[in-house]
């Protein structure tokens, strides 16, 4: 029951979150393995995306979506509606956790807040940029996805969850 509905789902999530235009090109992408073996794609050619500028050479899995949540938010990793502003989000994302962990590593506190700010403005930039060529609904369903993995990994929970339980 839970797979027809699950198709019954994606069906309509797609077809009222169909991309309103492709982009002329998609960034130039090709496969490569990092050091532990995960399938990735490195950029070929520079692009900008949004006003983010993504270098040759940056390593992507383009979007990180569940294969559950593929038939639902009606795309795969590499969709031509979403690639580019995934491989840039993958970008922001990079850095802003180079500084965490850097953070993490000198328990500096003021240098984490500061980086978990950047994980949460990347979060914001990636629903802007998906809304250059998708529809409302979709850009929405992809920017919960993000912000759901980020809270999660990240400990974003103190934005995001913990308003909602503080009494006033």
């Amino acid at each position: 029951m839970s797979g027809i509905f699950t198709a019954i789902l994606g069906f309509f999530v797609s077809w009222f979150s169909k991309p309103k235009k492709a982009f002329a090109t998609a960034p130039k992408i090709e496969p490569c393995a990092d050091d532990k073996g995960q399938s990735l794609y490195v950029v070929i050619e520079d692009f900008w995306m949004h006003e983010v500028f993504v270098k040759k050479g940056t390593k992507t899995d383009g979007a990180s979506i569940p294969l559950f949540l593929c038939s639902i938010l009606g795309a795969h990793p590499f969709s031509p509606a979403i690639v580019a502003q995934s491989i840039a989000h993958d970008m922001l994302y990079d850095k802003a956790i180079l500084v965490l962990q850097s953070a993490s590593r000198d328990k500096n506190r003021v240098l984490k807040r500061a980086a978990l700010e950047a994980l949460r403005e990347a979060d914001n930039w990636f629903y802007d940029a998906l809304r250059i060529n998708n529809r409302r609904l979709r850009c929405k369903l992809f920017f919960l996805a993000v912000r759901a993995y980020s809270t999660l990994k990240f400990g974003l929970w103190e934005w995001y969850i913990a308003p909602i339980f503080k009494s006033k």
